[in-house]
Formats: C-alpha cells, structure tokens, sequence
C-alpha cells in the first residue's frame, strides 16, 4: 500500500480527490479556502471560472442528468453539492436567494421513480461556475 494515504491529514486533507474537477473550490471545505487564499489567489481563480462561464456547457451539465446519492441515501444534485452537503430537494441555490428549507423525505428510498425529481430546482452556488467554465468538466 501506499503511504500516500497516511499524508494526507498533515496536509488538511482526508482523501484525495477522485471526482471530476479536483481544482474547483468545492473540491476542499470553505473553511480551508486557506489553500488557495494564504496565496491571494481564490478570488482571481473565481474570477477566471466567472469571465469563462459558457452558456453551451448548461444543457449538459450532470446535475441535469444524474443523481448523486450519500452513503446514508440523501440526493444531491452532483457531487460537488454532496461534498458540501447541499442535498436536492431543498429549494433554490446559493445564488437565487430562495430559502434553503428541505422537502420532506429526500432520500432515494422515499421515491418510486427518479422522474419524481424532475421539477425540482437545481441547487446552485459559486462552486457551479467550474462546471460551466471553457468546455466545462462534465
């Protein structure tokens, strides 16, 4: 085995990343936004994933297709918003300023069809623009 694994805690890290993306600023916790803030760089970086947001990556983004589900059976739009525990079914997003009340149920068990999902709103945050910069990710 390797000893990488055993690193990572020294480094503020429990894993590493294995989604698509690793870069985008959901990949870490908000509150060790240090990696790339101590540099003075976040905030250049969300900047940049903003002036390249493009509009024809929206239509295929993989919270418009897939479901992420947690290890407990909550639902999450993808698995940027699993990470930061941002489960669906939970009104609008971050940058609509609708309340951010959970529906009941929520979980895949309490559904007979993903079709159920349909008219949900896709809950949104900063971290989407890196999905939707350049070609995009997904």
């Amino acid at each position: 085995p390797s000893p990488l694994p055993r690193d990572f805690p020294a480094h503020g890290s429990a894993a590493p990343c294995c989604g698509p993306c690793c870069a985008a600023p959901a990949s870490r916790p908000a509150s060790d936004a240090s990696f790339a803030a101590a540099a003075g760089e976040l905030q250049a970086y969300m900047q940049l994933l903003v002036d390249s947001f493009n509009v024809s990556t929206v239509d295929h983004l993989m919270c418009r297709t897939l479901v992420s589900v947690g290890h407990d059976g909550r639902m999450y739009d993808c698995d940027f918003n699993m990470a930061l525990d941002m489960a669906s079914r939970g009104g609008g997003g971050e940058a609509s300023g609708a309340p951010q009340l959970p529906r009941p149920s929520g979980t895949i068990f309490d559904i007979s069809s993903l079709d159920e999902l349909r008219s949900d709103a896709i809950r949104t945050g900063t971290h989407c623009f890196g999905c939707t910069a350049g070609s995009g990710s997904t």
